[in-house]
């Protein structure tokens, strides 16, 4: 069997190493599937680091405001604020609309959450 590239977060965060091998898996088959999980990928990475940082969520708290506080506290550099908000929006669109996405795009989104889960 393949591994897959976030196999490395298996042993403290399974939860993600499952989620980017899914994304992985369905690159090809179904992009938007990609996207989608790509993006629960980025929502999860922040609710993590807002937790180890100790900064508590209120009910009802976006990714764009978990964003806002972790790059607002320089918690999170500019690069990685970036490559989440691309995440983000590209992802929103893949969940409201199914038939969004190619394989490319997708491939790329994946290289990004890769780039997001070696920063952590």
């Amino acid at each position: 069997m393949i591994s897959s590239n976030f196999e490395f977060l298996k042993d403290k965060w399974e939860v993600l190493a499952r989620v980017g091998e899914t994304a992985e898996r369905k690159v090809y088959q179904n992009p938007n599937v990609t996207i989608s999980e790509i993006r629960k990928f980025a929502e999860t990475i922040t609710k993590y680091i807002l937790a180890l940082e100790e900064i508590r969520e209120e009910r009802g708290t976006d990714q764009v405001e978990r964003l806002r506080v972790l790059f607002y506290d320089q918690i999170i550099p500019k690069e990685i604020y970036d490559l989440f908000t691309i995440i983000r929006l590209k992802g929103n669109e893949a969940v409201h609309n199914p038939s969004y996405g190619e394989v490319n795009e997708a491939k790329a989104l994946l290289l990004m959450a890769f780039r997001i889960a070696v920063w952590f």
